[in-house]
């Protein structure tokens, strides 16, 4: 069944329930809340079949940033993109582009979720994708930077710095870009 979240676009789930856990989880998301990964847990519980919660739990583990975090959000990704059939266009856009993301394909991903925000300006989880990918380009930059230099990691504090200024980035893009906020119509 295709219900409407929070910010107005499609999602496919079997659960009133699983989508208001799923709501909880997109502004959770979108706010690095600390509660995250346990609101797609619980939609999932709902839905095992609720493949844009199990993507978006991915990105909460991603950013945990420990190393079986990140494997277990590569595997959501993975597991978010079987049995797609009866999603919409919508969600099989941002599962794949997603996907495409986690799987090192960086370039091509970044042109699908701008040719999605020109397509679809209200949808506020590609950006945080972006984000991500900032966040893996910073992280492998401090890397080949420690690798030439022989030296230490930057000092936290600098790779904070960046991250919060690619969130700014990828906030902006969202807010500006999001349509009014909705408020689900009852039953």
């Amino acid at each position: 069944m295709t219900f409407t979240d929070c910010y107005g676009l499609p999602v496919t789930t079997g659960s009133r329930g699983a989508l208001d856990w799923y709501n909880r989880g997109i502004r959770g998301l979108l706010g690095f809340h600390k509660d995250t990964a346990e609101c797609f847990e619980k939609a999932l519980a709902l839905d095992p079949h609720f493949n844009m919660a199990r993507s978006h739990l991915g990105m909460a583990y991603f950013l945990d940033e420990t190393a079986e975090q990140v494997a277990r959000a590569k595997e959501c990704f993975t597991r978010s993109c079987t049995a797609m059939e009866h999603l919409t266009d919508r969600e099989r856009d941002v599962l794949e582009t997603v996907l495409m993301w986690a799987q090192g394909n960086a370039r091509e991903a970044l042109e699908r979720m701008r040719t999605a925000l020109a397509a679809r300006p209200g949808e506020v989880t590609l950006p945080l994708g972006s984000y991500l990918q900032l966040v893996n380009q910073a992280e492998a930059v401090a890397q080949a930077r420690e690798a030439r230099t022989k030296s230490a990691l930057p000092p936290r504090a600098e790779v904070v710095s960046q991250r919060r200024t690619s969130l700014r980035t990828c906030a902006i893009i969202v807010f500006e870009s999001a349509p009014p906020r909705r408020r689900p119509s009852p039953g």
